[in-house]
């Protein structure tokens, strides 16, 4: 009778060997998947993970979450998951924890220089920091401070100045459009004029251009500081001092807008009858 008890609980532990063993393959085969993943991962996506360049932000800060959800296994082991000895780790820890700490001082000053004035940018910012730094034995270069910036959403967004050359919704008089259905057929039937804004330095400069639709040829432009008729109106002299004397009808067509209807009045005493305007909206 003992012998037989004997012989179950020999059968019963190598069935849990069995198991264990099985377990193990399986674990073995999982962890191989999460490695072979990350190697993929790394590859794709050029972001460092498992290898030394990731540094204590990837490869540290894993194994001290794992030290928290595993208080019984040993550091040596742990560490020994991402090829690192506890000696690294601690080094590690504490280089971390002192730029952690030399991360908060930047910020803090980058705050306080910003209520100063406003607007200051990264490259501003670096040099205004220069004997801030020095002071507090802090190794920061730009590229450093942008990325800090950057994770803690303190960059400046760009905020791209936009003109308003065209606004149909004004008061002044609009005429008709004449050219919906024209098709020209020859040079001087059909002049077509624009208005846009060109980036000078700090502000912006306004170019009126007149082109004949059928050759696509420019006929007439001006350069111009304001938004005023001068820029327009000159173009439009231009135009007409090339063409030269002709019976032949022309009608000059722009889009519409406040500033291109008030030059109107201007565009039609220069143009006479046989360049009738026309603001299109």
């Amino acid at each position: 009778m003992k012998k037989h008890n004997q012989d179950a609980y020999v059968k019963a532990l190598e069935r849990r060997l069995a198991a264990t063993e099985d377990e193990n393959k399986w674990l073995k085969l999982k962890a191989e998947a999460f490695e072979t993943a990350i190697q993929i991962a790394e590859k794709q996506f050029q972001i460092p993970i498992l290898k030394k360049s990731a540094g204590p932000p990837v490869r540290h800060q894993t194994v001290n979450q794992l030290t928290r959800r595993y208080p019984l296994v040993g550091m040596e082991q742990l560490c020994g998951l991402f090829g690192l000895t506890p000696q690294a780790w601690y080094a590690a820890t504490r280089r971390q924890e002192k730029l952690g700490f030399q991360a908060t001082i930047v910020l803090t000053e980058v705050k306080r220089l910003r209520q100063q004035v406003a607007g200051l940018g990264t490259t501003k910012l670096y040099e205004l920091m220069q004997d801030f730094l020095t002071s507090h034995q802090i190794k920061l270069g730009r590229d450093r401070l942008h990325n800090l910036l950057k994770v803690n959403g303190l960059l400046l967004t760009k905020k791209r100045s936009r003109i308003k050359t065209t606004d149909s919704d004004h008061d002044l008089e609009k005429y008709p459009n004449q050219v919906k259905e024209l098709k020209p057929d020859r040079v001087g039937q059909l002049w077509v004029s624009d208005l846009s804004y060109i980036r000078v330095g700090i502000g912006f400069a306004y170019l009126s251009v007149i082109m004949d639709a059928y050759s696509r040829k420019i006929v007439g432009w001006s350069f111009h500081i304001t938004l005023e008729a001068k820029g327009p109106v000159a173009a439009l002299e231009m135009a007409l001092k090339t063409r030269g004397q002709s019976d032949q009808s022309l009608i000059h067509h722009r889009t519409g807008g406040p500033v291109r209807s008030g030059c109107s009045v201007l565009f039609r005493g220069l143009c006479g009858s046989a360049a009738p305007s026309d603001d299109h909206h």
